[in-house]
């Protein structure tokens, strides 16, 4: 992992707001607070593959949560979804 610690950069609050979720203590907070504003679709396709291949984020839920569909055996892009050209 390749993750800088200095607060303005992107990565290392999503890590930060990863390892927060998975605490037992926050469980009951809702997510959308613990995590940087934004949306989700504006998270870079290639920190989504990274996040899967790190395993913080699942094949389903970069799917689901970030718009970007991944073959499970490579982790090379089959789509993505249209709401992510927005942000493009």
């Amino acid at each position: 992992m390749r993750h800088d610690c200095s607060p303005d950069t992107t990565d290392a609050w999503f890590v930060l707001s990863y390892q927060i979720n998975q605490s037992p203590f926050f469980s009951s907070f809702p997510k959308n607070l613990l995590v940087k504003g934004g949306s989700p679709l504006e998270r870079p396709v290639e920190a989504v593959i990274e996040d899967v291949r790190d395993g913080y984020v699942s094949l389903e839920q970069a799917k689901r949560d970030y718009g970007v569909e991944l073959a499970q055996d490579t982790l090379e892009v089959v789509r993505l979804a249209p709401e992510r050209s927005r942000f493009l």
